[in-house]
């Protein structure tokens, strides 16, 4: 029973922190994914107003 015990707070305290790493690593991923959309994006229209191709109208529903 000793044995058990003593295995399950090892495995517990091992697999811990590797859980929290790998939770955090994704969460940043996903965070860098969605900025470089919006960047990616912005740049997408600023060169898209720089050419001159949209309308005022266009210019003002892409800014919202």
């Amino acid at each position: 029973m000793e044995l058990t015990k003593s295995l399950v707070e090892f495995f517990q305290s091992s697999i811990s922190p590797l859980v929290l790493i790998s939770g955090v690593g994704l969460i940043l991923l996903s965070l860098t994914n969605r900025l470089a959309r919006t960047i990616d994006r912005s740049r997408g229209l600023v060169a898209e107003i720089e050419k001159g191709n949209l309308t005022e109208i266009e210019k003002k529903k892409k800014k919202l």
